[in-house]
């Protein structure tokens, strides 16, 4: 117990702690506050449900189909539900703590003063979007997580040593069991650690690889076997139509348009990152980049989605830490050790030009 109280006394002797630690508690209060269930939540729930009686990982009883994106989730959920018969009240106690504990990695582990810890603050507080999707039943709050943890670690390190490696290996078979198309995000960076900045032999890397991805492989082989498919049915019913390529792409762009209007800052600090880590010509930036780019391309190939922003949430939470990490590590006087934020202004500034001309072109 007095091990205990001197660990926390020494964790708020710490000023930036006890900031850290009061946004938290705002974090938590406003996403409670604003706490709700969407309705496509219920297919997980019902699955989860029926795992728990007895009656199968399955949507309608006796048919091996599965109506969830996100079976990590969905089981997560069932987990708790086990010991909480109360489907509403499990599934929002999970998303809430899956979200203020990527929260508490983002100002814990990459904000180094009180003006960043309370910047971080109010951007992801003003999105929308994203706080919508802190609870809402679905997947993302386990991605912001996921995400966090993932880009701790790729910042962490210069080069990556075998345990490091097949740590993210575990974190992208994590995500992908999470949802099997966020991956993209993800997918420059592990290629940029397992291919450029491994210390180990690239045979041992592919062998890392396998063993990381093991969870999402042996789900893989679960799926066909349970459900006669690699992927969810509601690939099928999304993807799966007869309608013209062309219409997805307008949909797609439809959607940014529309989460552009209700929601600017979930798509604009996504842009503003991709410009300014692109312009550092830094490969371990531009990666990052890449993968926020390439998913961004990605929801306008599929139509984007009805929930306004969803889809953004997860790419707008990477960005945010992307550019924090950066201030940190490119911004900083070295006779100071204080943050330059002239600089970042003009960073900005250069980075909005840029923008300003490629459209005007």
């Amino acid at each position: 117990m007095n091990k205990i109280k001197e660990k926390f006394s020494e964790f708020f002797s710490d000023r930036l702690n006890k900031y850290r630690f009061v946004t938290l508690i705002i974090f938590i209060l406003v996403v409670t506050a604003l706490a709700w269930q969407s309705d496509d939540a219920y297919h997980a729930y019902a699955m989860a449900k029926n795992l728990v009686d007895g009656n199968g990982f399955v949507y309608n009883i006796g048919e091996r189909a599965t109506a969830s994106s996100c079976p990590l989730f969905t089981l997560v959920v069932a987990f708790g539900y086990f010991f909480i018969r109360h489907m509403f009240l499990v599934s929002l106690l999970i998303c809430i703590i899956f979200s203020a504990v990527a929260y508490w990695i983002i100002v814990k582990d990459f904000c180094k003063d009180v003006v960043q810890i309370f910047a971080v603050k109010f951007t992801l507080l003003c999105s929308i979007s994203f706080m919508s999707y802190t609870t809402s039943g679905l997947e993302n709050s386990m991605l912001f997580f996921l995400a966090a943890l993932f880009l701790k670690a790729y910042f962490k390190n210069e080069t990556f040593n075998a345990k490091q490696m097949l740590y993210m290996a575990i974190l992208i078979s994590l995500i992908a069991m999470t949802r099997m198309d966020a991956v993209l995000m993800f997918v420059p960076m592990i290629l940029y650690v397992y291919l450029a900045k491994r210390e180990v032999s690239f045979v041992k890397a592919v062998g890392l690889g396998i063993s990381g991805l093991m969870p999402f492989i042996l789900w893989e082989f679960f799926s066909l076997f349970y459900y006669g498919f690699f992927v969810p049915n509601t690939a099928f019913v999304k993807l799966g139509t007869n309608i013209p390529k062309r219409d997805y792409i307008v949909r797609g762009i439809q959607y940014v348009l529309n989460t552009m209007i209700c929601d600017p800052v979930v798509l604009l600090v996504p842009f503003i990152a991709v410009l300014l880590l692109v312009l550092t010509k830094k490969y371990r930036y531009i990666h990052l980049a890449l993968g926020i780019l390439l998913y961004g391309v990605y929801i306008i190939y599929i139509g984007g989605d009805f929930m306004m922003g969803r889809h953004f949430t997860v790419m707008f939470l990477m960005s945010v830490i992307g550019l924090v990490y950066f201030i940190n590590k490119e911004l900083i006087n070295e006779e100071t050790g204080k943050v330059e934020y002239r600089a970042i202004a003009s960073r900005f500034m250069v980075a909005m030009l840029m923008c300003c001309v490629f459209i005007n072109d």
